[in-house]
């Protein structure tokens, strides 16, 4: 690798994975229990790896794991990786990055590189059991959520000119409400329902495309999974987690869906 060299998909699957390697050395050491999440435990299951298709690598944490990972993960793990979140530097969102210091990487048309590649960290909390109480916290849950994304959207020419005109106008809405203040309340109103002694859990931080909380058990029983040449955590009730999250998720996608949803430029430094 030199300076400037371009990351193509390949290259950026095996930094992932070199990633989430040094998470799971670290919390194995650590004691702090994670999980493959999302699609990335969807491909262990159905594709033992990656989603042919995808190229990202989620984890859930349970939120006292994931704040003794936050804690005790140190500036430079590895001499290689660091972790970004709100509770150590200044970004965008309520949830952790584990990112590979030696790269850039440019989201979408972005100028401004955001940390380098990385895999996502989503703390995991505790919502209420009732559907009625459940449905009224999500619609505030999304409510922060619209307002961050609204925030942090820009203008793009593959978004209909409809659609544009319409973010701007909402842009234009919330220009009194500080970007920060949106982030600290979202955080604040993610935790509120902790330590009430519910049994479902949501990854309530940036997982608005699922529309059901699961069951907080599920943490108790992780269990080690093949993905692609390495092994990494997973439920071991994998199963009904991911009918829960996907509905038949053995079954794929058709065609024209089977592409990825990332739009990137990653470099060497």
């Amino acid at each position: 690798m030199k300076s400037g060299d371009s990351i193509y998909v390949n290259e950026l699957k095996e930094i992932q994975l070199d990633i989430l390697s040094a998470v799971d050395e670290f919390c194995r050491n650590n004691n702090i229990r994670y999980t493959m999440s999302c699609g990335t435990l969807l491909g262990a299951v159905r594709h033992r790896g990656y989603i042919p298709w995808d190229d990202d690598i989620d984890t859930f944490m349970l939120r006292e794991d994931y704040n003794q990972f936050i804690k005790l993960f140190p500036e430079l793990y590895q001499g290689k990786y660091s972790l970004s979140c709100i509770e150590r530097v200044d970004v965008d969102r309520v949830y952790a990055s584990v990112y590979d210091t030696r790269t850039i990487k440019y989201e979408g048309n972005a100028t401004k590189s955001s940390v380098g590649i990385f895999i996502d960290v989503f703390p995991v909390d505790d919502v209420p059991d009732d559907n009625k109480e459940w449905l009224c916290y999500k619609r505030k849950l999304y409510f922060f959520s619209w307002l961050r994304n609204i925030k942090f959207l820009k203008w793009s020419d593959n978004r209909g000119g409809g659609k544009n005109i319409f973010l701007y106008i909402c842009k234009l809405l919330i220009i009194p409400i500080p970007f920060k203040w949106i982030l600290k309340h979202m955080n604040v109103y993610a935790q509120k329902n902790n330590g009430k002694g519910y049994h479902m859990v949501y990854e309530t931080c940036y997982g608005i495309g699922y529309e059901r909380p699961f069951k907080k058990e599920y943490f108790d029983d992780i269990i080690d999974y093949p993905f692609e040449d390495r092994i990494f955590k997973g439920f071991k009730n994998a199963d009904e987690y991911l009918t829960n999250t996907f509905g038949d998720y053995m079954q794929y996608p058709p065609e024209d869906e089977r592409v990825s949803t990332h739009v990137y430029r990653a470099y060497w430094k």
